[in-house]
């Protein structure tokens, strides 16, 4: 990456996180407008996506445990949002900094076991996103 990019990037993402805080009574009221999840509707299975909306709800009033009660996918991808994120801006001084693994396999097993959860929530009600 340019150093160009990295710096507004570094600039934007703040700006984006800031707009987000202040706005988010607004996103949080507009959940309402996002349809059910047919899948849980008319089988009773929770699907992978299932609890994402409660999850961002949860982030954006700042109940980490719950947001990953509800769907730890969300919480995991904003933590891999703030280790890029902190990658390039050690990256505008030219230091090389790898947060993340980049390793492939790493991260195909972190979408399994993503995906087996998925499943085992199905199972266990503890696992279950809280209503």
């Amino acid at each position: 990456m340019s150093r160009r990019f990295r710096v507004i990037t570094a600039f934007l993402f703040p700006c984006a996180v800031v707009l987000i805080y202040f706005f988010r009574d607004q996103l949080i009221h507009s959940a309402h407008l996002l349809p059910e999840c047919k899948i849980h509707k008319y089988t009773g299975l929770w699907c992978t996506g299932c609890g994402n909306t409660r999850s961002v709800t949860a982030l954006l009033h700042g109940q980490l445990w719950r947001a990953v009660r509800c769907n730890p996918a969300i919480p995991f991808l904003a933590l891999t949002a703030l280790l890029l994120y902190a990658e390039t801006v050690i990256g505008i001084w030219n230091k090389r900094v790898k947060l993340l693994p980049r390793n492939k396999w790493i991260w195909w097993t972190v979408l399994a076991v993503f995906l087996v959860f998925c499943i085992i929530r199905n199972f266990f009600d503890v696992l279950a996103p809280p209503l």
